[in-house]
């Protein structure tokens, strides 16, 4: 699994210091970030501040690498008018 190893900061106090991770929900879906990364999950983590108590949900997309994880299927394509659609049948 490939997670961008970034702390977050709380946003009231800007402490990295956190209680563990609580009621992670992690749902299968994929995309493509505004940096071109592929991710094919993305997780929400419940923690709190130990500095000031403010509670906050972090979010992370993820890689996996799983090979159909959330219906990505890692092929991008960029089309700059609807006229370019092609809606027949593959």
């Amino acid at each position: 699994m490939n997670v961008e190893g970034t702390q977050t900061r709380c946003p009231k106090c800007l402490s990295i210091k956190r209680t563990n991770y609580h009621r992670v929900i992690t749902r299968r879906i994929g995309g493509v970030l505004r940096n071109g990364e592929a991710y094919d999950q993305i997780v929400w983590r419940r923690t709190k501040c130990l500095s000031c108590n403010q509670g906050r949900t972090e979010r992370a997309f993820e890689k996996t690498g799983i090979p159909g994880a959330g219906g990505w299927s890692g092929r991008v394509e960029v089309r700059n008018s609807p006229s370019e659609m092609d809606f027949s049948a593959e």
